[in-house]
Formats: structure tokens, C-alpha cells, sequence
């Protein structure tokens, strides 16, 4: 034995050096275990001559197997079995593979069939033949056609999800980033084309859904989704249209038109994908009871004569095992012994090799004297020793590279769903759930206007600066950040983790109050970096269900929530003055008892069935709990921000003294000095 350590150069386990079988050593149990045999074998030879006659009644109802009859009805069963497990993979997973063993099978049953017709037409039973070719062929004709079915279906399918995207894309692309926010009509354009473009995946949905699992209502949802898009096309062309609004509208009514007939022919293909699989299910049902009734009963009428060679036959085979009985024994008696040291010794040496490795000494290798399978295995147990270092080597960078990697990942994800994924408590994948969740929306009052005369550096720098602020404050509460559009922000508390629904209700509006807070101080200080008109800030908050999870394809998702209460959101924060916070009914009835809102006049919402009755958050800049942290005021002519968190009551001396000082001089008093 060598090994790698150098401290242990030469050296050999004691227990290999001085090596004595004991009690319970494999030499020990080889030799019991040949005594064992020895009385095995001379018992056996006493009771074999009885065994015998038993042996040939067993031999005579197992052979029955091996009848020609039985075997081609047998292997033509398995065939067209097979031949509709492969019709029925193809239904669900539309492969050519399944295709080609649908093919296959029926090519072996027809090989099996051969001699089966020729059986039967020998024995006089043409017309049982002819029934059970029938039923194959018609067998073979629905598999056709089911076949055929589903391609049809799935290419229709394809195309069908081709002209959903290119319908998306029209009303993506060609309406809403088209639109002009400064239009008078532009929320009107924009909520319709934001409709008919969710219709339009709803009406998607509602198909691949029934190809999933045909069921009525699935019909009447596709018939509502393609009744709300054209409703909300209609809704769109009510406005002032441009040449070129007209003419995607067109090429969008269209695209439409093409796809709800590729949708609704989709649906004809699975409602008659299904009947053919009933008929094909019902005409396998008739070849096996045709084959395992009618077929079974000819083949045992046939079985009269067993075997009457039968006994002699038992007999030399008898003769035959006695003596290769005797052959045994005698090899196994020269060859224990020389086994079993061989045996022990090389086990001993594996044994020490064992329990370096598992000291952790990976530099530890073994060798035995030996060219058969004992070298062998001590050549495959180094082999795996090697192995084993390389893949310790190798796991211990892989798991260096995924920490870096998952930090770098935990940028682009909320912190909720970052912990959720990598704790393995959600799994990544295309699935959703139904919740109640507090939703926030928010963006900047005419932010386009506002940053239209800065440079592109400037204006990120000002508006990363405005979402690092904002996030840092929705983080700090608990919000889960869903995506940021532009200057606008989409925000939702309740998943993955909640406190409650009125809690969470609770924590919006308090995460509320604070972003506008913070944007007092961020309009003082971008107005000292040069900004003439700093951002204001509008929100809308709305609780209520929506659908949570991962929406998108298996190559790329986007966790998001989607749903009538997420536009809810949108328009109160559309309709909320600046620097103000708007709530839904909902929200204000969780959190009133906190929170100062007053009610506003019920109004109308495009996209919303149902009057609105909208609540302003008052008291936004009030200070609370009797500390006050800072003194806000604003208007046409007079901006006035002091944060008093970090004066000492010397530098709030100077401020109030400063502060009387220029109130004097706007009341056109001389300035004392004082």
C-alpha cells in the first residue's frame, strides 16, 4: 500500500501486517456457509426424486405460456397497447417519437398478426380472425386521425399565439407608447388600449385553457373577453384620431378578426380530438374483450394434450443437475479457501483506505497486489478518492461563484421575493394565486414637461436619485416593488409575506405619508442643485384581490400582480392633486381608525363599472405625536423648508432670528440689526 502523505510513506495497516480471520471474518462465514450447502445439497438429493412428479403437474400448466396462439394474441394485445399509449403521449406531448412508437407498434402487431390469422384460419376460426382485424384497423384508423387532430390543433394553436403577440405588439407599440400624455384625451386612448390588450391575453387564456381542459365556461369567458376588446376598440375610436391612430386601429380590428377565427377554430379541433378519443378508447375496449374473452376460450379448447416427454425430459435434467451438484462441490472446495484470504486481505486494505478518506485525508490512495477485480476495485476506489477531491475542489468554486451570483441577482428582485425564491419557500415558476393585497401607484406631476429642457446624465441622475429615496422609504415599510415605469412606481403589500390585510392596509398609507414627507426635503434639495421646478408627487392606494405570481414563459417571467384593483390604483393616483395621497373605499375602511382622510364626491372612473368614492389623506405634513421635525411651507412666491432633526437650540436661535429678520423686511421695515 502507498499513499500520498508523506508522513505516511511506507507504512501498512496493522491489521493488514498481521492479518488473523477471526470469528465473524468473511473466511469464517464463506466456509459455515459451504458446510450449510453440503447438508442443503444432501437433502436435496433425498426429496428430488418427489419433487419430480410434482415438477411435471407444474410444468404442465406453466407451458401453457408457450402455446403459439396464446403468444401472438399476447403479443399483438401488448402491440396495440403500446400503439395507444403512444397515441395518447402524442395527445399531451406532441412529439414525433411518440408518433414513430405509434407506427412501430402497429408494424409489430401486424408482423405477430401473420401468424395469428394463419393459426386461426388453420383452426377453422376465419371469422373471429376477420373480427379482431377489423377492430385493429378501425383502432388504426381513429389513432390517425387523433393524430392528424392534434397537429392541426397545435399548429392552429402556434399560429394563434403568433397573432396574440402581434396583437399585443400593435397595441403596445402602436398605441399606447404613441401617445401623447400632454393630449386632453390621452388617459381615455391610453386606459382603452390598456383594456384591449388585456382582453386580448384574457381571450388568449380562455383558449389555450380549453385546449387544456375543454369545459363551457371557457367558451362564454372567450365570448366576454371578445366582447369587452371590441368595446373598448369602440371606446378608443369615440376620440379624436389621428390618420395614423386610424389606420393602426384598422390593421389592430383586423389582426383580431384573423385571431378570434384562429381561436374558435382551435376550439372546433378539441371538441372533435375529444370525441375521436372516446371512439378510440371504446374500440380498444372492444379488441381486448374480443382477444381476452372470445380469443382466450379458442385457445383453451385447443389445450388438450400436454407433454409426454414431459417426465423423461425431468428426469436427465435431474440426472444433469445432480452431477454438476458433485462438479460443485468440488471446485468450491479448492477454491474457498484460496478466495477467502485473497478476500479478507484486500477487504482489510479497503477498510483502511476507507477510513483515511473518511479522516478527510483525500491525498490517500491504496494498492493491491491483485490483476483481477480485487486490483480493480482498488483502482476504482483511487479513481473515486481522485474524483472526489476534484469535485470538492470544483464545488467549492462553483459555490463562491453562485453567492457572488445571487448578490448580483438580489439587485434585480423585490427582497421578499429574492428570499422566498432562494429559501426554496416559492418555486420559479408560471403560476399565480388569488389574494387581497394593498396596492400603491404613483409618478411625478408632469415629469415629461419638467425634465424635457435637461440632459439625459442630469435627468438620471435626478431621477435615480428620486427612486433610491422612495425605494429605501417602501422598503423600510415592508412593500414589495414590483417595477418602476419611467418615474412611476408600482408598489403592493400582502405577498409573499403579510401582516394582515388591515395591517398591511396600514403600513401603504404610512409608507405614504413618508415618501411625501421626503419629498419636501428632495425638492429643497435638487432646487439647490439648480432644478427651477422640482418634482411633486402623486399617490393612490387601493386593497382589494388581485393575481400574484409569476406571469411570462419558461425562459423568462416577471413576478407581478395583475387585476381590475391594480387600474383602480392607477386612476385615483391620475385624479389626486400634487403632493397629495389618494385612497380607495377599501383602503380608508381598514385604516380610519389611524388615519385622517376626508371623503370626496363620488365620481366615474374609465375602466371602472362602479362609482368611486375617493378619500384625500389630510394632515400629510402635520406633526405627529406633539415632535415637531420640520417646518414646510409653499406657494407661487415663497418656498420655505427647515429640517430641525439636527439643530441645537443655538442654531434654531439663529434660524428664528434670520427668519424675522427677512419678515421685516418684506413688511418694508428697516433692518434694526437685531
Amino acid at each position: 500500500m502507498t499513499t500520498a502523505d508523506p508522513k505516511r510513506e511506507g507504512e501498512r495497516p496493522e491489521a493488514v501486517q498481521s492479518y488473523r480471520p477471526g470469528r465473524k471474518s468473511i473466511a469464517r462465514r464463506l466456509w459455515t456457509s459451504f458446510a450449510l450447502l453440503l447438508v442443503v445439497l444432501a437433502v436435496s438429493s433425498v426429496i428430488s426424486i418427489y419433487l419430480l412428479l410434482q415438477v411435471v403437474a407444474i410444468v404442465k400448466r406453466v407451458v401453457e405460456v408457450e402455446d403459439p396462439w396464446e403468444r401472438a394474441a399476447l403479443e399483438m394485445e401488448i402491440n396495440i397497447h403500446e400503439a395507444t399509449l403512444g397515441v395518447l403521449n402524442f395527445v399531451h406531448d406532441p412529439q414525433q417519437t411518440h408518433v414513430e412508437k405509434y407506427e412501430d407498434s402497429h408494424a409489430d402487431y401486424r408482423r405477430y398478426a401473420e401468424v395469428f390469422d394463419a393459426l386461426m384460419a388453420a383452426g377453422g376460426q376465419g371469422a373471429l380472425s376477420a373480427k379482431v382485424t377489423a377492430l385493429h384497423d378501425e383502432h388504426h384508423r381513429l389513432g390517425d386521425r387523433i393524430i392528424a387532430l392534434v397537429t392541426q390543433r397545435d399548429d392552429a394553436l402556434s399560429s394563434f399565439r403568433v397573432r396574440i403577440s402581434e396583437l399585443d405588439s400593435l397595441i403596445d407599440e402602436s398605441l399606447q407608447k404613441g401617445l401623447d400624455p400632454a393630449a386632453p384625451d390621452y388617459l381615455t386612448k391610453l386606459n382603452a388600449a390598456l383594456d384591449m390588450e388585456i382582453n386580448a391575453d384574457e381571450m388568449a387564456t380562455a383558449i389555450v385553457s380549453y385546449v387544456q381542459s375543454p369545459a363551457p365556461e371557457l367558451r362564454h369567458e372567450l365570448d366576454d373577453a371578445v366582447e369587452d376588446f371590441e368595446r373598448f376598440e369602440a371606446l378608443y375610436r369615440e376620440s379624436e384620431l389621428s390618420s395614423t391612430e386610424q389606420s393602426v386601429l384598422d390593421h389592430i380590428a383586423q389582426e383580431f378578426a384573423e385571431t378570434i377565427r384562429t381561436g374558435r377554430e382551435i376550439l372546433g379541433l378539441s371538441d372533435s380530438l375529444e370525441g375521436t378519443l372516446q371512439d378510440f378508447r371504446d374500440t380498444l375496449e372492444e379488441f381486448d374483450f374480443a382477444i381476452d374473452e372470445e380469443v382466450q376460450q379458442v385457445i383453451h379448447e385447443r389445450k388438450q394434450t400436454a407433454y409426454s416427454d414431459t417426465q423423461s425430459r425431468s428426469l436427465f435434467a435431474l440426472a444433469i443437475i445432480l452431477t454438476m451438484a458433485v462438479v460443485v462441490l468440488v471446485i468450491m472446495a479448492v477454491s474457498t479457501w484460496v478466495i477467502t484470504t485473497k478476500i479478507a486481505r484486500s477487504f482489510w486494505i479497503l477498510v483502511s483506505g476507507i477510513d483515511q478518506v473518511a479522516q478527510g485525508n483525500l491525498e490517500h490512495r491504496i494498492k493491491l497486489d491483485s490483476d483481477d477485480e480485487l486490483g480493480k476495485l482498488g483502482a476504482a476506489f483511487n479513481q473515486m478518492v481522485a474524483q472526489r477531491k476534484r469535485a470538492v475542489d470544483a464545488l467549492d468554486e462553483k459555490n463562491s461563484m453562485l453567492e457572488a451570483l445571487s448578490t448580483k441577482l438580489s439587485k434585480y428582485l423585490s427582497p421578499q421575493v429574492y428570499e422566498s425564491i432562494f429559501s426554496g419557500a416559492q418555486e420559479v415558476a408560471i403560476s399565480t394565486q388569488r389574494k387581497k393585497l394593498t396596492v400603491f401607484f404613483s409618478d411625478l406631476k408632469d415629469f415629461t414637461s419638467t425634465t424635457d429642457d435637461l440632459e439625459p446624465e442630469e435627468l438620471t441622475a435626478l431621477l435615480n436619485d428620486y427612486l433610491t429615496e422612495m425605494s429605501d422609504i417602501a422598503l423600510h415599510h415592508g412593500a414589495t416593488i414590483d417595477k418602476y415605469i419611467g418615474d412611476a412606481m408600482l408598489l403592493f403589500f400582502g405577498d409573499p409575506t403579510s401582516e394582515g390585510v388591515q395591517e398591511d392596509a396600514l403600513r401603504c398609507v404610512n409608507m405614504a405619508i413618508a415618501m411625501q414627507r421626503r419629498m419636501v426635503g428632495l425638492r429643497a434639495k435638487w432646487q439647490d442643485f439648480g432644478q427651477e421646478r422640482p418634482f411633486h408627487m402623486r399617490i393612490g392606494i387601493n386593497t382589494g384581490f388581485c393575481n400574484v405570481g409569476n406571469f411570462g414563459s419558461d425562459v423568462r417571467m416577471d413576478y407581478t400582480i395583475i387585476g381590475g384593483e391594480v387600474n383602480l390604483a392607477a386612476r385615483l393616483e391620475g385624479i389626486c392633486e400634487p403632493d397629495g395621497i389618494m385612497l380607495a373605499h377599501e383602503t380608508y375602511a381598514l385604516v380610519r381608525n389611524s388615519i385622517d382622510a376626508e371623503e370626496q364626491e363620488p365620481l366615474n372612473v374609465k375602466g371602472i363599472s362602479r362609482k368611486i368614492r375617493p378619500y384625500v389623506v389630510k394632515g400629510i405634513f402635520d406633526q405627529r405625536d406633539g415632535e415637531e421635525t420640520f417646518l414646510r411651507s409653499e406657494s407661487q412666491s415663497l418656498r420655505l423648508h427647515v429640517d430641525l432633526r439636527n439643530l441645537e437650540e443655538r442654531d434654531r436661535i439663529e434660524v428664528a432670528e434670520e427668519l424675522e429678520r427677512q419678515a421685516r423686511r418684506l413688511r418694508g421695515r428697516p433692518d434694526d440689526g437685531g
